[in-house]
């Protein structure tokens, strides 16, 4: 997927002194009957969970609660 692709690219970047880069990221969607507000906040989270699974992750956001009719 393009995030994949992205991460890819930027892992080949090498900075000062040997060091290599590294990408996480939180993907989201715009959805149809859901406020702006809540695709944000889903998509926030879903970053904060790839940074905290250690490096070069992605996540999606979380649409169970969305899909259950339960905006957050």
């Amino acid at each position: 997927n393009l995030v994949q692709k992205i991460q890819n690219n930027i892992n080949k970047t090498i900075i000062h002194e040997q060091r290599h880069v590294t990408l996480s990221a939180g993907v989201g969607s715009l959805l149809k009957d859901v406020s702006i507000d809540t695709v944000l906040k889903l998509t926030d989270d879903a970053l904060y969970k790839a940074k905290n699974s250690g490096k070069n992750r992605t996540e999606m956001m979380d649409f169970k609660n969305i899909l259950n009719g339960k905006e957050t």
